[in-house]
């Protein structure tokens, strides 16, 4: 059995068999390939808008076997931690 493990960098899901990143994703909505390509596809997620796609993807013998979806941001907008900064700011 070739055991031979691979890391790729993608910045799209449109090359990747939906089936093939489910069967990794399982339940979760939030991972599976329709919502992150919709993700893309609208322009929420996209160098425009501040977050540039780099999900990972783990081979083992050329099959997929780990996924990993992650995102660089350019900017701070909308982080708790620096909303929480706010003098004004009351719980």
């Amino acid at each position: 059995m070739n055991r031979e493990v691979e890391i790729h960098v993608v910045d799209t899901l449109a090359e990747i068999p939906a089936d093939d990143w489910n069967r990794l994703a399982g339940d979760n909505p939030f991972v599976r390939h329709a919502f992150l390509s919709a993700l893309q596809e609208t322009g929420c997620a996209v160098r425009r808008t501040g977050w540039r796609a780099h999900h990972l993807l783990l081979t083992r013998g050329g099959a997929f076997a780990g996924a990993m979806p992650l995102y660089l941001k350019s900017h701070s907008r909308g982080e708790y931690s620096l909303l929480c900064r706010n003098k004004d700011l009351t719980y």
